[in-house]
C-alpha cells in the first residue's frame, strides 16, 4: 500500500523492466517517470490516479505497457507513441479522446472500459476486435456504417454480409 517508493525514481537505463502490478499502490506517478525509458512497464491492478501519458514517447523504447484497472484518467489522442511498442493494456481507466492511428502497429491492445470516443482505425482493427464489444456505448453514434460492415466481414472471417 501507499505510493510508489521515492527510491523509483531514480531509475536510470535503457530497457528497464518495472513491474509493481497488484500491490494496492495509490497516488500520481512521479514526474520522473517521463525521463526513463522504460523496456517493459506493468503497473496493472493498484490504485494508481492521475495523468499517465507521461510513460509514453515516440524517442523511447517501451515494448511493453500495462497500465489497466486503475484511475488514470488522460486524453489518449494526445499520447505519442514509439513505432517499437508492441503491447498496451489500458483497460478499466478513465482515459478519454479517441484511438489514434500510431496503435496500428500494436500486437495487442486492450482500451475496453474507459470513456474513448471516435472511430477506430481501420489496421487496428485486427488488434482490437475482440475487445470492441466492450468499448463504451455511449459513443456508438460515431461508428459509421463502412466500419459496421468492416467489423461484420472480420467475425464471420471475411465473407461479406447482406
Amino acid at each position: 500500500m501507499g505510493k510508489i517508493p521515492a527510491s523509483l525514481v531514480n531509475l536510470k537505463g535503457n530497457s528497464l523492466y518495472l513491474i509493481l502490478s497488484h500491490n494496492s499502490l495509490s497516488g500520481e506517478l512521479p514526474a520522473t517517470f517521463a525521463g526513463i525509458d522504460f523496456g517493459k512497464l506493468d503497473l496493472s491492478r493498484n490504485r494508481l490516479q492521475g495523468d499517465a501519458s507521461l510513460v509514453f514517447g515516440r524517442n523511447k523504447s517501451t515494448y511493453h505497457i500495462d497500465i489497466s484497472r486503475n484511475q488514470f484518467e488522460f486524453d489518449l489522442s494526445k499520447v505519442d507513441f514509439n513505432e517499437s511498442s508492441t503491447t498496451l493494456d489500458m483497460n478499466h481507466n478513465k482515459i478519454y479522446g479517441s484511438i489514434p492511428n500510431a496503435v496500428e502497429s500494436l500486437r495487442f491492445l486492450n482500451v475496453s472500459y474507459n470513456r474513448l470516443c471516435g472511430e477506430i482505425p481501420v489496421r487496428a482493427l485486427v488488434v482490437v476486435r475482440a475487445l470492441v464489444p466492450l468499448l463504451p456505448t455511449s459513443c456508438n453514434e460515431n461508428i459509421t456504417k463502412s466500419y459496421l460492415i468492416l467489423w461484420t466481414k472480420l467475425l464471420i472471417g471475411g465473407r461479406r454480409v447482406q
